[in-house]
């Protein structure tokens, strides 16, 4: 593409107004309530394609799929989707990187080169790691927010930018600017809209979700024609655990237990590999949460009293006796001697 030509993709690019999709993606329609909370304000985000959007999140949380979900549900969808990861690129390349280079323009430059601003007009420019970037990228990208126009290394024309701008941050970005990683300049443009990721520990009921979308995603590389079924047990299993590495981890435990299974029909517990947890959830907090889940209203449905039973990490007779306490209004006792007593062997 020329630089001349830039203009012109962009004029081209405002007169698009075709309908864009409204259904998510099934790997990012999780049930949680923080996660259905982030997808309600990303479909009413992506339509404004003037507004830059911040996705904040610990790693492995999909911010890079989220970033393009924005564009898939944009009306410049079918505009580029260029991606950057900020942190990677060396300090002295960074201006060459975002707005391009004419030939000669410093030691090496030995052709032209578009930067990933002119590359992505018309579309979306996704920027990961803005709050471990360099302070001289950080200085680079005020001009992007700002929408003014730029010029490329050894150049002298203008270019007007033309791109939804999406940043990605796996650091808080009020923590990033105490700590001096994040000017606060570019803060201030960060933080009028921000959508924030949370981890997946504090959303177990995402974990079934993500982990049969991952077995889904992988099942062919691994010799399946069609994706295993997945046993409730283990899904119930995998909700009682805390994975620390996000969704990346549970995509890499899919992985193993595709590549261990070898071709069985119906995925298990015993598939599984050895997963270390900090400590496992007391029969007292087991308790606790069965109490509170039905205070709340927040039951979901079970085909049997195994399945419920494993969906707490309790033994069947203990499911059918705090059943049994609640029809005779014993239920509500906190997790008392009884509980330590009969239940130490669920631990």
């Amino acid at each position: 593409m020329s630089l001349n030509s830039a203009p012109k993709l962009a004029r081209f690019s405002r007169t698009v107004d075709l309908e864009p999709p409204t259904r998510i993606t099934p790997e990012l329609d999780l049930p949680s309530r923080a996660s259905q909370r982030v997808l309600r304000e990303l479909r009413r985000l992506a339509q404004h394609v003037a507004i830059s959007v911040c996705l904040v999140g610990p790693s492995g949380t999909g911010k890079s799929l989220y970033a393009r979900e924005i564009h898939r549900l944009s009306p410049r969808r079918h505009g580029p989707y260029v991606y950057l990861n900020l942190a990677a690129v060396p300090k002295g390349l960074v201006s060459a990187e975002i707005r391009g280079h004419q030939r000669g323009a410093f030691t090496g430059a030995i052709d032209r080169r578009d930067g990933r601003v002119l590359r992505a007009s018309g579309g979306t420019l996704v920027l990961d790691e803005i709050a471990k970037s360099s302070r001289h990228a950080q200085h680079e990208l005020l001009q992007l927010f700002d929408r003014a126009p730029i010029t490329s290394l050894g150049g002298d024309q203008e270019m007007a930018f033309d791109a939804r701008l999406v940043a990605l941050s796996s650091l808080p970005l009020a923590q990033a600017v105490s700590a001096g990683s994040l000017i606060p300049d570019l803060y201030e443009r960060l933080k009028p809209f921000v959508l924030e990721i949370a981890p997946l520990s504090q959303r177990p009921e995402d974990v079934p979700v993500v982990f049969e979308a991952a077995i889904r995603r992988h099942a062919a590389s691994f010799g399946y024609s069609a994706p295993p079924h997945l046993d409730a047990s283990l899904l119930s299993y995998l909700q009682l655990q805390e994975f620390s590495g996000n969704h990346r981890e549970v995509d890499g435990i899919a992985q193993r237990v595709l590549a261990s299974a070898a071709g069985v029909p119906v995925l298990r517990i015993r598939h599984l590999p050895q997963l270390r947890t900090p400590s496992a959830p007391s029969v007292r907090s087991k308790r606790e949460r069965y109490e509170t889940d039905r205070e709340s209203g927040a039951v979901r449905r079970f085909a049997t009293i195994r399945e419920e039973a494993g969906f707490y990490g309790v033994s069947e007779a203990t499911m059918h006796r705090w059943k049994r306490e609640r029809r005779t209004g014993e239920g509500k006792r906190e997790a008392n001697l009884a509980d330590l007593s009969h239940d130490s062997h669920d631990d």
